[in-house]
Protein backbone atom coordinates (compact mmCIF):
# COMPACT_ATOMS: atom_id res chain seq x y z
CA UNK A 1 0.00 0.00 0.00
CA UNK A 2 1.46 3.16 -1.20
CA UNK A 3 0.30 7.24 -0.74
CA UNK A 4 -0.54 8.46 -4.27
CA UNK A 5 -0.17 12.30 -4.78
CA UNK A 6 -3.17 14.04 -6.24
CA UNK A 7 -3.93 17.42 -6.93
CA UNK A 8 -7.15 18.91 -5.58
CA UNK A 9 -9.58 21.61 -6.55
CA UNK A 10 -9.45 24.14 -3.56
CA UNK A 11 -12.50 23.71 -0.58
CA UNK A 12 -12.76 20.23 -2.00
CA UNK A 13 -14.70 18.44 0.74
CA UNK A 14 -13.56 15.09 -0.60
CA UNK A 15 -9.84 15.85 -0.18
CA UNK A 16 -8.09 18.96 1.43
CA UNK A 17 -11.38 19.86 3.01
CA UNK A 18 -11.94 17.08 5.15
CA UNK A 19 -8.90 18.39 7.82
CA UNK A 20 -9.21 21.71 7.30
CA UNK A 21 -13.76 21.39 7.94
CA UNK A 22 -12.88 19.15 10.87
CA UNK A 23 -10.60 21.50 12.32
CA UNK A 24 -12.27 25.30 11.51
CA UNK A 25 -16.14 22.67 12.80
CA UNK A 26 -14.49 21.86 16.75
CA UNK A 27 -12.95 25.03 16.67
CA UNK A 28 -16.11 27.62 16.01
CA UNK A 29 -18.86 25.45 17.37
CA UNK A 30 -17.10 23.80 20.56
CA UNK A 31 -13.75 26.07 21.33
CA UNK A 32 -14.77 29.29 20.97
CA UNK A 33 -17.17 29.66 23.56
CA UNK A 34 -15.49 27.29 26.32
CA UNK A 35 -13.61 28.37 29.40
CA UNK A 36 -10.28 26.98 29.37
CA UNK A 37 -9.05 25.92 33.02
CA UNK A 38 -6.84 23.04 32.16
CA UNK A 39 -5.58 20.74 29.04
CA UNK A 40 -7.06 17.65 30.92
CA UNK A 41 -10.18 19.01 31.36
CA UNK A 42 -10.50 20.38 27.77
CA UNK A 43 -10.15 17.16 26.41
CA UNK A 44 -12.75 15.52 28.29
CA UNK A 45 -14.91 18.26 27.51
CA UNK A 46 -14.19 18.06 23.95
CA UNK A 47 -14.38 14.10 23.83
CA UNK A 48 -18.09 14.41 25.47
CA UNK A 49 -18.92 17.07 23.22
CA UNK A 50 -18.11 14.89 19.97
CA UNK A 51 -20.31 12.06 21.22
CA UNK A 52 -22.98 14.18 21.96
CA UNK A 53 -22.80 16.90 19.73
CA UNK A 54 -20.08 16.61 16.94
CA UNK A 55 -20.67 13.13 15.86
CA UNK A 56 -24.06 12.55 17.71
CA UNK A 57 -26.52 14.37 16.03
CA UNK A 58 -27.73 14.59 11.85
CA UNK A 59 -25.67 15.88 9.95
CA UNK A 60 -27.25 19.10 8.09
CA UNK A 61 -25.61 18.67 4.68
CA UNK A 62 -25.57 14.50 4.27
CA UNK A 63 -28.40 13.98 6.80
CA UNK A 64 -26.67 11.25 8.57
CA UNK A 65 -25.14 10.94 12.00
CA UNK A 66 -21.13 10.62 11.62
CA UNK A 67 -20.88 7.92 14.27
CA UNK A 68 -23.45 5.88 11.94
CA UNK A 69 -21.54 6.44 9.13
CA UNK A 70 -18.10 5.69 10.37
CA UNK A 71 -19.13 2.37 11.89
CA UNK A 72 -20.11 1.06 8.50
CA UNK A 73 -16.68 2.32 7.38
CA UNK A 74 -14.43 0.61 9.36
CA UNK A 75 -15.16 -2.44 7.71
CA UNK A 76 -13.38 -1.03 4.73
CA UNK A 77 -10.54 -0.12 6.23
CA UNK A 78 -6.81 -1.56 5.68
CA UNK A 79 -4.07 -1.95 8.20
CA UNK A 80 -1.55 -0.20 8.59
CA UNK A 81 1.47 -0.78 6.14
CA UNK A 82 5.02 -1.98 8.00
CA UNK A 83 6.69 0.27 6.74
CA UNK A 84 4.35 3.14 8.59
CA UNK A 85 4.88 1.20 11.42
CA UNK A 86 8.81 1.07 11.37
CA UNK A 87 8.77 4.86 11.37
CA UNK A 88 6.80 5.09 14.76
CA UNK A 89 9.78 4.01 16.90
CA UNK A 90 10.38 5.24 20.72
CA UNK A 91 14.12 5.63 20.01
CA UNK A 92 13.55 8.05 16.78
CA UNK A 93 12.39 11.62 16.18
CA UNK A 94 10.93 12.85 13.11
CA UNK A 95 12.46 16.51 12.16
CA UNK A 96 13.01 18.43 9.14
CA UNK A 97 15.35 19.70 7.29
CA UNK A 98 15.82 23.76 6.52
CA UNK A 99 17.28 25.46 3.58
CA UNK A 100 20.48 25.92 4.51
CA UNK A 101 20.81 22.23 5.23
CA UNK A 102 20.35 22.59 9.34
CA UNK A 103 18.42 20.15 11.10
CA UNK A 104 17.40 21.84 15.02
CA UNK A 105 17.51 19.85 17.78
CA UNK A 106 17.34 20.68 21.52
CA UNK A 107 18.09 24.42 20.85
CA UNK A 108 21.44 23.35 18.70
CA UNK A 109 21.76 23.52 14.94
CA UNK A 110 23.41 20.07 13.34
CA UNK A 111 24.73 20.54 10.06
CA UNK A 112 23.46 17.83 7.01
CA UNK A 113 25.66 17.54 3.60
CA UNK A 114 24.95 20.25 1.20
CA UNK A 115 22.18 19.29 -1.18
CA UNK A 116 20.10 17.38 1.72
CA UNK A 117 16.79 20.20 1.78
CA UNK A 118 14.20 19.94 -0.87
CA UNK A 119 10.53 21.35 0.16
CA UNK A 120 9.02 18.95 2.94
CA UNK A 121 12.05 17.53 3.39
CA UNK A 122 12.35 15.39 6.57
CA UNK A 123 14.61 13.11 8.83
CA UNK A 124 15.11 10.61 11.58
CA UNK A 125 16.98 11.39 14.72
CA UNK A 126 18.69 8.63 16.56
CA UNK A 127 20.29 8.90 19.86
CA UNK A 128 23.15 6.43 20.33
CA UNK A 129 24.86 7.32 23.89
CA UNK A 130 26.50 10.70 23.05
CA UNK A 131 25.57 10.68 19.27
CA UNK A 132 22.94 11.32 17.23
CA UNK A 133 22.26 9.67 13.96
CA UNK A 134 20.80 11.58 11.06
CA UNK A 135 19.03 9.32 9.06
CA UNK A 136 16.91 9.28 5.65
CA UNK A 137 13.41 8.70 6.91
CA UNK A 138 12.65 6.67 4.02
CA UNK A 139 15.05 4.55 3.16
CA UNK A 140 17.08 4.18 7.00
CA UNK A 141 20.27 5.29 4.87
CA UNK A 142 23.07 7.09 7.52
CA UNK A 143 23.35 10.94 6.24
CA UNK A 144 25.35 11.94 9.19
CA UNK A 145 26.61 11.13 12.56
CA UNK A 146 27.69 14.02 15.04
CA UNK A 147 28.59 14.24 18.56
CA UNK A 148 25.26 15.59 20.75
CA UNK A 149 26.53 18.83 21.81
CA UNK A 150 25.91 20.08 25.72
CA UNK A 151 25.73 23.78 25.09
CA UNK A 152 22.85 25.91 24.04
CA UNK A 153 22.97 27.91 19.80
CA UNK A 154 25.80 25.94 18.43
CA UNK A 155 26.46 25.18 14.81
CA UNK A 156 28.09 21.36 14.75
CA UNK A 157 29.25 21.50 12.04
CA UNK A 158 30.18 18.39 8.98
CA UNK A 159 34.11 17.72 9.65
CA UNK A 160 35.83 17.34 6.49
CA UNK A 161 39.07 15.93 6.73
CA UNK A 162 40.10 16.80 3.01
CA UNK A 163 39.61 20.42 4.19
CA UNK A 164 41.67 20.21 7.22
CA UNK A 165 43.98 23.62 6.76
CA UNK A 166 47.12 21.92 8.33
CA UNK A 167 46.65 19.67 5.66
CA UNK A 168 46.92 22.95 3.57
CA UNK A 169 49.43 24.44 5.23
CA UNK A 170 51.82 21.26 5.61
CA UNK A 171 51.41 21.84 1.62
CA UNK A 172 52.33 24.80 1.05
CA UNK A 173 55.36 25.13 3.06
CA UNK A 174 56.51 21.98 1.26
CA UNK A 175 56.30 24.16 -1.82
CA UNK A 176 57.85 27.22 0.45
CA UNK A 177 60.77 25.14 1.41
CA UNK A 178 61.59 23.49 -1.71
CA UNK A 179 61.82 27.18 -3.13
CA UNK A 180 64.19 28.19 -0.06
CA UNK A 181 66.67 25.30 -1.18
CA UNK A 182 65.95 23.13 1.38
CA UNK A 183 68.37 24.12 3.15
CA UNK A 184 68.49 23.70 7.38
CA UNK A 185 68.04 27.26 7.83
CA UNK A 186 65.38 27.50 5.38
CA UNK A 187 63.62 24.85 7.97
CA UNK A 188 64.50 27.26 11.13
CA UNK A 189 62.95 30.10 9.28
CA UNK A 190 59.76 28.37 8.05
CA UNK A 191 58.79 26.64 11.51
CA UNK A 192 59.34 30.06 12.86
CA UNK A 193 57.11 31.72 10.61
CA UNK A 194 54.45 29.07 11.07
CA UNK A 195 54.85 29.74 14.96
CA UNK A 196 54.91 33.42 15.12
CA UNK A 197 52.71 34.06 12.60
CA UNK A 198 50.42 31.16 12.68
CA UNK A 199 46.69 32.67 11.79
CA UNK A 200 48.38 34.26 8.75
CA UNK A 201 50.59 31.56 8.07
CA UNK A 202 49.50 30.65 4.19
CA UNK A 203 49.75 34.25 3.02
CA UNK A 204 53.55 34.68 4.74
CA UNK A 205 54.35 31.49 3.01
CA UNK A 206 52.58 32.21 -0.33
CA UNK A 207 54.69 35.27 -0.31
CA UNK A 208 57.75 33.56 0.00
CA UNK A 209 56.51 31.40 -2.77
CA UNK A 210 55.95 33.89 -5.11
CA UNK A 211 59.07 35.87 -4.61
CA UNK A 212 61.79 33.20 -4.10
CA UNK A 213 62.25 31.92 -7.98
CA UNK A 214 62.82 35.58 -8.70
CA UNK A 215 65.88 35.10 -7.67
CA UNK A 216 69.14 33.03 -7.63
CA UNK A 217 69.45 30.07 -4.87
CA UNK A 218 72.68 32.43 -3.56
CA UNK A 219 70.88 35.50 -2.77
CA UNK A 220 68.10 33.04 -1.34
CA UNK A 221 70.34 31.49 0.75
CA UNK A 222 72.14 35.10 2.20
CA UNK A 223 68.75 36.39 2.83
CA UNK A 224 67.49 33.35 4.82
CA UNK A 225 70.47 33.41 6.58
CA UNK A 226 70.42 36.74 7.39
CA UNK A 227 66.91 36.62 8.37
CA UNK A 228 67.63 33.63 10.57
CA UNK A 229 70.66 35.45 12.25
CA UNK A 230 68.47 38.54 12.81
CA UNK A 231 65.35 36.83 13.91
CA UNK A 232 63.23 37.98 11.27
CA UNK A 233 60.72 36.09 11.01
CA UNK A 234 58.28 37.24 8.36
CA UNK A 235 57.59 37.09 4.51
CA UNK A 236 57.99 40.50 4.26
CA UNK A 237 61.42 41.12 5.40
CA UNK A 238 62.74 38.43 3.81
CA UNK A 239 61.51 39.83 0.23
CA UNK A 240 62.75 43.35 1.36
CA UNK A 241 66.36 41.63 2.14
CA UNK A 242 66.08 39.75 -1.45
CA UNK A 243 65.49 43.14 -2.86
CA UNK A 244 68.46 44.98 -0.99
CA UNK A 245 70.95 42.05 -1.75
CA UNK A 246 70.04 42.32 -5.32
CA UNK A 247 71.03 45.99 -5.72
CA UNK A 248 73.96 45.06 -3.82
CA UNK A 249 75.03 43.00 -6.26
CA UNK A 250 73.61 44.48 -8.99
CA UNK A 251 71.69 41.14 -9.96
CA UNK A 252 69.01 41.41 -12.21
CA UNK A 253 65.58 40.51 -11.28
CA UNK A 254 63.53 38.05 -13.46
CA UNK A 255 60.27 39.69 -12.82
CA UNK A 256 56.77 38.77 -14.36
CA UNK A 257 56.15 41.57 -17.18
CA UNK A 258 53.55 44.25 -16.19
CA UNK A 259 50.95 45.80 -18.64
CA UNK A 260 51.72 49.63 -18.93
CA UNK A 261 48.49 50.40 -21.32
CA UNK A 262 46.45 50.95 -18.19
CA UNK A 263 45.25 54.60 -17.83
CA UNK A 264 46.17 56.38 -14.54
CA UNK A 265 42.83 57.69 -13.08
CA UNK A 266 42.72 61.70 -13.10
CA UNK A 267 42.73 61.92 -9.17
CA UNK A 268 45.37 59.68 -8.66
CA UNK A 269 47.57 61.48 -11.46
CA UNK A 270 50.25 63.81 -9.79
CA UNK A 271 50.26 61.82 -6.79
CA UNK A 272 53.65 60.86 -5.29
CA UNK A 273 53.65 57.62 -3.11
CA UNK A 274 55.75 57.55 -0.12
CA UNK A 275 59.03 55.58 -0.68
CA UNK A 276 59.91 53.37 2.57
CA UNK A 277 63.74 54.29 3.59
CA UNK A 278 66.42 50.48 3.71
CA UNK A 279 68.78 52.86 5.53
CA UNK A 280 67.76 50.68 8.77
CA UNK A 281 68.57 47.46 6.91
CA UNK A 282 71.64 48.91 4.95
CA UNK A 283 73.44 49.68 8.93
CA UNK A 284 72.10 46.42 9.82
CA UNK A 285 73.82 44.86 7.28
CA UNK A 286 76.93 46.96 7.86
CA UNK A 287 77.33 45.75 11.52
CA UNK A 288 77.33 42.62 10.28
CA UNK A 289 79.86 42.89 7.57
CA UNK A 290 82.26 40.54 8.96
CA UNK A 291 79.45 37.83 8.56
CA UNK A 292 78.37 38.47 5.07
CA UNK A 293 82.00 38.59 4.01
CA UNK A 294 82.75 35.07 4.98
Amino acid sequence: MKYKVRLCREFDPQSNGKIEAVVKYAKYNFAINRTFIDVYSFNQDSLKWLDRTGNGKKHEITKKVPAEVFTLGKEHLLPVPELFEKYSSDISLTYAVRKNNIVLYKQNRYQVPKGTYVPGKEVKLILKGTKINILDIETDELIVSHQISTKQGELVKIIHPERDIHNSVDNIYKKAFIALGKTENAKIFLDNIRKEKARYCKDQLGVIINTAPSYESEVINEAVDYCVIQSLWSAEMFKETLEYLAVKKDIKVTQKPIGNNMPIPSKYKGLKPEVRSISEYSSALNEDKGKWEN
